[in-house]
């Protein structure tokens, strides 16, 4: 029931963030949840190596930035082995300017900084690094299906091993994610 209550909350996330006129919705979508919602989406465009710095430098506002590669080229679609659903955990780290992001957030550099910083320990201990997140992070936010994240975003974490923490943090318009994909 948990998981359905969160998908159909991450659709109205990522519905607002195409729409900002939906944007209050967004705080009546994760205050009805039982748990708060993550932030979605990759300002961090997917590269061929993953290892490489996935930042695009484009404002998290431009939503249009989750819709092409970190070159320019449209997102690819998902090789037909990719799952249909994916279980995620997400560390969030929102920031000022960020999609449901409080007004006296942390500044952009500082929220990457922090995540960077976590991102060693949600490697070896994901509940713990859940607990040094903003409010919104979550061992398991459930089953994701496609076409509810961002294209680039989508692209990212359809792609990652069951088990894997994602090697960077991924700027996505509601703030800085570590992603540990579940299965």
């Amino acid at each position: 029931m948990f998981g359905l209550l969160f998908v159909a909350a991450v659709a109205g996330i990522v519905m607002a963030s195409r729409q900002p006129a939906v944007e209050a919705s967004i705080a009546s979508a994760s205050a009805s949840a039982s748990a708060p919602l993550p932030s979605a989406s990759v300002e961090n465009p997917v590269r061929a190596d993953p290892a490489a710095p996935i930042d695009a430098g484009v404002d998290s506002a431009n939503s249009s930035a989750f819709h092409v590669l970190a070159d320019g080229k449209p997102v690819p679609a998902l090789s037909d082995d990719a799952p249909k659903r994916v279980q995620l955990g997400v560390v969030l780290f929102q920031y000022a300017g960020a999609q449901g992001a409080p007004t006296n957030s942390r500044a952009k550099d500082a929220a990457r900084s922090k995540a960077q910083d976590t991102l060693e320990l949600a490697k070896k201990d994901f509940d713990e690094a859940v607990k040094l997140g903003d409010p919104g992070s979550l061992s398991n936010a459930g089953d994701i299906p496609r076409n509810v994240l961002e294209p680039v975003i989508e692209y990212t974490v359809f792609r990652m091993e069951p088990g894997a923490v994602y090697p960077e943090p991924i700027d996505t318009p509601r703030g800085y994610w570590i992603v540990r994909r579940i299965k």
